[in-house]
């Protein structure tokens, strides 16, 4: 019986410590780094898009724009992705957009995009 009056409050103690932390914090933003996409040269352009009304009732929705993809097939190897809405993590609310970045060797590499804080 007293085991169990001491267990009781040890977990009645415990109870009360996780309250008084607060609501629970956001995690942190984490980048996963994706191997890089190496391409010969430079994409086009980005191609201008008109970015259209968010959807009504969508809070917290983030445009992320378009870019150029890799395909390497003829005749075009390069394939535009349309921009687009998106949910936000919770606890993330900016997207850092992807982009291309010519590498030091030579070439063209994907830098993914990604959510931040």
């Amino acid at each position: 019986m007293q085991r169990m009056r001491i267990l009781l409050s040890a977990l009645a103690g415990v109870g009360l410590l996780a309250a008084c932390q607060g609501p629970p914090r956001p995690p942190p933003a984490i980048v996963v780094q994706q191997p890089a996409v190496m391409v010969p040269g430079p994409p086009p352009p980005a191609q201008a898009e008109l970015v259209p009304t968010p959807p009504p009732g969508m809070a917290g929705i983030v445009w992320q724009p378009g870019h150029w993809q890799w395909t390497g097939q003829s005749p075009q190897p390069w394939q535009w992705v349309a921009g687009r809405y998106e949910q936000a993590p919770a606890g993330l609310r900016m997207w850092v957009p992807g982009r291309w970045e010519q590498a030091p060797a030579g070439g063209w590499a994907w830098i993914e995009g990604h959510w931040a804080v």
